[in-house]
């Protein structure tokens, strides 16, 4: 998608360079990184789970896929982040922002304007850290 430029062809030039410069910064500090591999939901986050009277269950699992924890955790909190002391806080940055780059990309191409808010608070949050660091750092 962040290729075709017709798909995203509203938003501005000077973002579709910082989301295809996110995309390929993350996917180049990836290579080489030795990643242990799981079951993921692929997109646990507050949409995609529901409250029964058995409790929390999970939904929408069109996402799901195999990957480093890191990758679902990239949508949690750091306090949900804390309960997993096995996670690799450095290598939580690269999916965090991927994560956000993913979703920037989606909801502005999308033509469902419900969809644009939240493509617009992740592409805010992109450019806020578009000169930080990759290190660990909370992302709504």
């Amino acid at each position: 998608m962040l290729e075709d430029d017709s798909f995203i062809a509203d938003v501005d030039h000077a973002d579709r360079e910082l989301l295809r410069d996110c995309y390929e910064r993350g996917l180049a500090a990836l290579e080489g990184v030795s990643l242990e591999k799981r079951r993921l939901h692929g997109e646990p986050h507050n949409g995609n789970r529901i409250a029964t009277s058995q409790g929390i269950r999970w939904i929408d699992f069109e996402s799901a896929c195999i990957g480093p924890l890191e990758w679902d955790l990239a949508f949690q909190p750091n306090e949900v982040v804390q309960l997993f002391p096995e996670a690799d806080l450095d290598l939580l940055a690269l999916p965090r922002r991927l994560n956000s780059a993913r979703v920037a990309t989606w909801c502005l191409g999308s033509r469902h304007p419900e969809m644009q808010e939240h493509g617009e608070m992740h592409l805010t949050l992109l450019r806020q850290l578009s000169d930080d660091p990759w290190h660990a750092r909370e992302i709504p």
